[in-house]
């Protein structure tokens, strides 16, 4: 059964998720890695994995309210500079703005290395129209056995997978709507907010 286990990562501190029969999910929150997973998520893999979709959200919704910030303080700065008439003043102003564009260019790399990193732990989308989990999987390139299928069915929440019209009907809907979680997804690196 898949657990949850702390690990630090000395190179990048980060978050590192390999997942199969047997897979560890470590991931960090911020700076600081989280530990606040309940008893049955650590036991429970769909519930690990919404924790990380979670953890991956909240950092970038964090590096999104301090792009605009950012943003908002270089417009103030802007204005204050047409205000100023000391050159030294000025020079400051000019450095701190060129220090905040920076940083915006910093959290908007980092934002998008999160939002792939989010989209590679789903399936391709799959826009056919079999009525078929097993024609789907096949057509999106993907693996399509009953083991890897019940694998599947375990990520995303659906317990004593048996390969039911119900069972595969809710993966397929998912697989549809791009929210089908992949459940092979091997050596992820999530990075720590930056400094």
């Amino acid at each position: 059964m898949k657990t949850i286990k702390r690990m630090i990562c000395t190179s990048l501190a980060a978050l590192t998720i390999v997942s199969s029969s047997a897979a560890v999910v470590n991931y960090a929150t911020d700076n600081n890695f989280n530990t606040s997973i309940s008893a049955n998520a650590a036991n429970d893999p769909a519930a690990q994995a919404q924790a990380l979709i979670n953890s991956i959200n909240k950092n970038i919704d964090k590096a999104n309210k301090e792009i605009k910030d950012c943003e908002y303080r270089i417009a103030y700065l802007k204005k204050q500079l047409n205000n100023v008439n000391n050159q030294q003043a000025k020079q400051n102003i000019r450095e701190e703005i060129a220090r905040l564009n920076n940083r915006i260019k910093v959290l908007k790399d980092y934002k998008a290395n999160l939002q792939n990193i989010l989209k590679s732990l789903y399936f391709k989308q799959y826009t056919g129209n079999s009525s078929s989990l097993v024609d789907a999987l096949k057509a999106i390139g993907a693996g399509y056995s009953f083991n890897y299928r019940k694998e599947i069915a375990i990520i995303n929440g659906i317990k004593n997978y048996t390969g039911t019209a119900a069972q595969n009907t809710k993966m397929l809907n998912l697989l549809k709507k791009g929210k089908l979680l992949k459940p092979d997804i091997t050596a992820v690196v999530f990075p720590v907010y930056p400094a």
